[in-house]
């Protein structure tokens, strides 16, 4: 009887870590789909930002991404300041799986 709910309470501990692994992976995923598109991430926060326009590394559910770009809200036509992600490298679990350039728009 014994095993029995010890077989039990390990398998529920096994499926919340899976659908957490997958919550994860699903995120991160938008969130890269994002960046190489030339924009911020959807689902990560910024918690380390540099003073140019919001380029600094973003925190997701156990990945982050350290991104070099400019997001400045109103530019004049005049000035030569291209928004968007210039450079970005996307970590998954503390392993850089991509090293990202956003399309062309």
């Amino acid at each position: 009887m014994e095993g029995s709910a010890q077989n039990k309470a390990l398998t529920k501990v096994l499926i919340v870590c899976a659908v957490l692994f997958a919550l994860s992976l699903t995120l991160f995923l938008a969130d890269t789909a994002a960046v190489r598109g030339g924009n911020k991430p959807v689902f990560a926060c910024c918690f380390r930002r540099a003073d140019d326009g919001c380029s600094g590394r973003y925190f997701g559910l156990g990945y982050w991404f350290d991104i070099k770009g400019q997001f400045l809200p109103d530019v004049p036509e005049g000035l030569a300041v291209q928004n968007g992600v210039r450079e970005a490298n996307g970590f998954f679990f503390g392993i850089r799986l991509a090293r990202l350039e956003p399309t062309a728009r």
